[in-house]
């Protein structure tokens, strides 16, 4: 369905480092609001035909280091596999657990160029369906280019590109609020339909906690 394709590509540009979903330069968790969930601390698996995603999360702090992982075994295709280490956090945000992921320090300290790199953020629902299943719906509005223009130009850039239609695909949308005015607006976003993918990815556990 066109939906689960949306995400499992989300899902995979994401694992590749091209991630096209709202990011923002702030975090969506503040020191009062940031929750840890000791039943997210494992290895996990999710398929979507031939594409498997697999994250290996530990505790790391008052968060999770996350080694997520795809691999694309399509018949005929040259087998596709990538990994991308992160750094995750949750907080509740109205009736949502909210996932705020964005690249590890580790992995960010291999850049050559590390202190002239501003990691942003993206945003993924969780719900613990049982203690050994996890539905994921990454904040992905459905109209990218409705999602612009309800956005204040303040806390809106993003790159210039010629005047066209906005595809899903193109250039991110990239949120600039601080943290505390990002909570309210997502709040805002997350009470409205289309502003999380409408099908969730429902990843398995494979092993217990490390």
């Amino acid at each position: 369905m066109l939906h689960l394709a949306r995400f499992t590509l989300a899902l995979a540009v994401l694992a590749i480092g091209a991630c096209t979903p709202p990011r923002s330069i702030h975090s969506l968790v503040t020191d009062e609001t940031r929750h840890f969930d000791s039943r997210l601390v494992g290895e996990w698996t999710a398929k979507d035909g031939d594409k498997t995603f697999t994250a290996d999360v530990t505790a790391d702090g008052d968060g999770y280091r996350v080694l997520f992982g795809y691999t694309d075994s399509t018949p005929g295709d040259t087998p596709n596999e990538s990994a991308l280490l992160l750094y995750g956090e949750l907080t509740q945000i109205g009736g949502e657990l909210m996932a705020d992921l964005t690249i590890h320090p580790e992995a960010l300290s291999k850049f050559e160029y590390a202190d002239m790199v501003v990691p942003t953020h993206f945003f993924v629902a969780i719900e613990f369906r049982d203690d050994n299943r996890v539905a994921c719906r990454p904040f992905y509005p459905t109209d990218m280019d409705a999602f612009e223009e309800s956005v204040s130009p303040p806390f809106l850039k993003r790159p210039e590109q010629p005047k066209r239609k906005r595809s899903w695909v193109s250039e991110p949308i990239l949120l600039t609020h601080p943290s505390n005015a990002l909570r309210l607006q997502m709040k805002r976003w997350l009470a409205e339909p289309g502003h999380l993918t409408e099908e969730s990815m429902e990843f398995r556990r494979v092993s217990a906690p490390h």
